[in-house]
């Protein structure tokens, strides 16, 4: 199944990009470097709060964040274990997800309250694409400091 191969592509890109990311030093890890939220720590930060906002929304789970750039671990290893450990869950829930019919819409609340409908496939597609978006932009900070970008293609992945 395809999300399936998303949620594994997820987890596969962290790896790469914890692979360049595990060569910044501190300072240069928390520095603000033009990233929409602020530095590479701000930037993973918001991914993993994504990742379990759609999360808990797939799962019909209360999870009530009204800030999108809200640091919820300030710990860059600590964070670094969350994320991963997030990416396992979504790895979970795809295969579950996999064995049975899913529904054509996904109903939940936004960050104001407001209440949703959208389409499941879709909705389920713009979490992990989120993820790349996000994934992309610190690969361009990590340039700037020097680092290689990592390869993160899905096309890459397929080939692993």
């Amino acid at each position: 199944m395809l999300f399936v191969m998303l949620s594994k592509y997820h987890y596969w890109a962290y790896q790469q990009l914890y692979s360049v990311i595990e060569q910044v030093d501190d300072e240069n890890y928390h520095k603000e470097n033009g990233l929409f939220f602020n530095s590479i720590h701000g930037t993973l930060n918001h991914l993993l709060l994504v990742d379990r906002l759609w999360y808990s929304r797939f799962n019909h789970q209360p999870c009530k964040i009204t800030d999108l750039g809200l640091i919820i671990i300030k710990d860059r290893n600590e964070l670094k274990q969350a994320i991963f450990a997030q990416v396992d869950l979504w790895i979970e829930f795809t295969k579950k997800a996999a064995n049975g019919i899913a529904p054509a819409t996904l109903t939940y609340h936004d960050t104001k309250g407001i209440f949703k409908v959208a389409d499941y496939q879709q909705t389920l597609c713009h979490a992990f694409n989120h993820g790349t978006h996000h994934r992309g932009q610190i690969s361009v900070a990590l340039t700037q400091l020097g680092k290689l970008a990592p390869e993160m293609d899905l096309i890459y992945f397929k080939n692993t």
